[in-house]
């Protein structure tokens, strides 16, 4: 691949910054950590500026890197995708300036998209929170950069193959990083310091362990093994991954036993509609006795591996898990009935323009960011 050389010395300053930051004093190593920052964002501007297809390799490998690695700016969490976005805005601009001859994809979902930024807008009329409706508003445009960018980066088939493998190789280190964190604080009882672990997830709160790898909250986590489960499930159905069956079901034993280990509801309910969705375009190919059998063993095995890692929190995982079901006495399900109350009410009053962008929890909470 060309480039390789560079990538991989920006990969190693990648090493050297965050290695700095976590284990060495920051306060006394300020200067040469930040000029390590500083070098390796120009060099990153550079290889994408070079070729902004490689902003799009390192934009996919950085996706599930939420929280670990994150810096705290101005109370702010910045991510490394985030800043990755903004180099490689810049380099593609700069491309198209010394690239004249590049054309732009069109996109027909572009003009519902600006009618849904419009409508958004509109609803500032009736925002009380006008600041948070306004930072709210540059996340989406933000989130419209990266939906601008890709169309117009991933153009050949050679491409998306290498963001797939990307895609399934970063999947396995975030797996792997999950059940360190599962078995280091379930069995080994380490520190949070070095699981990485929120307080709302460990052993000691709810009786089992909650993985949330690299991600603020395992929900998160789930929803983002919903992607590379799906994908890889609609290629291997189509014939169109060109690795042994047993590799392949590997991945998918441990990518699902982790994603089971999140326990979280929704993100069950989200693969389980999105798996259906694969298997009636592709039913035929599911539905033959060899694929039938593997998708029920690839289930079965992940299940009893994560039966197995719950141990004695095996009560404790279905309670939760079922806690829907349960109805009343369950705190989140109560909570979440009294939110959907309030939002229902709140849209019968403002059907129109709402109460601005991300105003509904000040509103929910009730507190102006001025006295009345």
């Amino acid at each position: 691949m060309k480039n390789i050389h560079f990538i991989l010395f920006i990969l190693i300053l990648f090493f050297i910054y965050f290695v700095g930051r976590v284990f060495l004093d920051f306060s006394t190593n300020f200067i040469s950590v930040g000029l390590v920052a500083i070098i390796l964002l120009f060099s990153l501007f550079l290889a994408f500026l070079k070729d902004p297809k490689i902003g799009i390799f390192f934009l996919v490998f950085s996706l599930p890197f939420e929280r670990i690695p994150s810096v705290e700016i101005g109370g702010y969490t910045v991510k490394i995708n985030q800043i990755i976005v903004l180099i490689l805005m810049l380099a593609f601009i700069g491309h198209l300036v010394f690239k004249k001859d590049f054309k732009l994809v069109k996109n027909r979902l572009l003009p519902f998209l600006l009618l849904f930024l419009a409508a958004v807008v509109l609803s500032f009329l009736n925002s009380f929170e006008l600041t948070r409706s306004i930072l709210v508003f540059l996340l989406f445009c933000f989130v419209f950069v990266v939906f601008f960018l890709v169309p117009n980066l991933v153009r050949d088939k050679e491409t998306l193959k290498l963001i797939i493998k990307i895609l399934a190789f970063v999947t396995i280190l975030v797996c792997l990083f999950g059940l360190y964190q599962y078995l280091g604080d379930s069995f080994l009882g380490l520190p949070q310091t070095l699981t990485g672990l929120r307080e709302a997830y460990i052993k000691k709160v709810l009786g089992f362990t909650r993985i949330q790898a690299t991600l603020l909250e395992p929900l998160y986590l789930a929803n983002f093994l919903i992607i590379p489960m799906t994908l890889l499930f609609a290629l291997f159905l189509s014939g169109q991954i060109k690795v042994k069956w047993f590799w392949v079901a590997a991945f998918f034993i441990l990518v699902l036993t982790v994603f089971i280990l999140t326990v979280a509801r929704s993100g069950y309910l989200g693969l389980a509609a999105a798996f259906l969705v694969v298997m009636l375009f592709r039913a035929k190919s599911f539905l033959s006795l060899k694929n039938l059998l593997l998708f029920v063993l690839v289930v079965a095995i992940s299940g009893l591996l994560a039966l197995v890692f719950l141990g004695g929190a095996r009560n404790q995982f279905f309670a939760h898990s079922q806690a829907p079901l349960a109805g009343e006495g369950q705190a989140s399900v109560e909570e979440r009935g009294e939110t959907s109350k309030t939002a229902f009410k709140v849209f019968a009053e403002h059907p129109i323009l709402g109460i601005g962008l991300g105003n509904f929890g000040p509103d929910y909470d009730n507190y102006p960011s001025q006295m009345p």
